[in-house]
């Protein structure tokens, strides 16, 4: 069993609870001139509609046991030593980069089933990854992001210049990285969006995980 750590916002996060939604490698996005200015100027995020994000499906962790995952060190350097992405293609490492696995807790999923014909592709690529029961690796538990999974692909909240609204609707403002740090609060967002309609596809609280 992995054994509980805190996130940036000092609270306890128990990996084992958390089924792996997979993994990115992203450079953080910088907020626009449209964003809120709840936002700090650079913040996390695996949609790729506010920051380079790679592969834009994600990749799982190996079903080899003796190979390297995610969150470990040797798996680490050979993507340093410019090792090929997965089903994608060669990455070169910025400084800025990072490598963040997401997770969704256990609780959520059947949530997450409930709301898959709001997806276009009724949830695909998405529900045969959440049912392998992956339990995310342990790493640097960051907070949650309210992210939309449509069309194969994750959507921000940002994007839908959502945090003013949230503030003034449920007084939940983003914690300093950007994301919601309790989870509490990140389920009354996205259940906030799902009743306000703002955009179709299945909206859940992620918990965003730093390797690199």
């Amino acid at each position: 069993m992995a054994a509980p750590e805190q996130n940036q916002t000092g609270r306890t996060v128990s990996f084992d609870e958390f089924i792996s939604g997979g993994y990115y490698l992203v450079s953080p996005a910088e907020r626009a001139d449209w964003m809120s200015a709840l936002l700090p100027s650079s913040f996390p995020t695996v949609c790729p509609c506010l920051a380079e994000v790679a592969p834009l499906w994600s990749w799982e962790q190996p079903t080899d046991p003796s190979e390297p995952e995610p969150g470990d060190g040797l798996w680490l350097l050979l993507l340093q030593a410019g090792a090929r992405v997965p089903g994608t293609f060669n990455i070169a490492l910025g400084p800025s980069t990072s490598l963040l696995g997401i997770g969704l807790h256990e609780s959520l999923e059947p949530l997450m089933h409930e709301q898959r014909d709001q997806d276009v592709t009724n949830g695909y690529d998405l529900l045969e990854r959440m049912a392998q029961q992956k339990r995310l690796a342990p790493g640097k538990a960051l907070a949650f992001e309210p992210l939309c999974f449509r069309g194969m692909s994750f959507c921000s909240w940002i994007g839908n210049s959502l945090p003013d609204g949230v503030r003034t609707e449920l007084h939940i403002r983003p914690a300093a990285n950007g994301l919601i740090a309790d989870f509490v609060d990140a389920c009354q967002v996205t259940g906030y969006i799902r009743r306000s309609n703002r955009e179709p596809g299945i909206w859940l609280p992620w918990l965003l995980v730093q390797y690199l």
